[in-house]
């Protein structure tokens, strides 16, 4: 089994490095890929793409809070905080043990 895992994993990032190849089709994915690779020097521009980015993150989880019960709430507040780690092992990065660990026991304390 381990080894059609590996083929899998392989697959998946290989399909994955093919998307990041092709050029952008349509003018939402042009806009996209000049947003998400856009890079500056400057502490204060970067400081307020942060900011932007939270205030809307905060302003669609007010949203989603009013539209669902309290305990559907928190379960994707947590499920946020949990597949981090994931997203950033598919996209390539290293993720350290320890931080697997603190997803494991978050998990865990999500699940009690």
């Amino acid at each position: 089994r381990g080894d059609a895992d590996a083929r899998a994993a392989r697959k998946q990032t290989e399909a994955i490095a093919a998307l990041q190849r092709r050029p952008p089709t349509n003018p939402v994915e042009k806009w996209l890929t000049r947003a998400l690779n856009w890079r500056s020097n400057d502490l204060l521009i970067a400081g307020g793409e942060v900011g932007l980015w939270m205030t809307l993150a905060f302003s669609l989880e007010v949203a989603g809070v009013q539209l669902c019960s309290a305990t559907k709430a928190a379960f994707l507040n947590q499920v946020s905080v949990l597949i981090t780690p994931v997203l950033v092992h598919l996209s390539g990065a290293r993720v350290r043990p320890l931080e697997w660990a603190a997803c494991g026991l978050g998990l865990g304390g999500s699940l009690l």
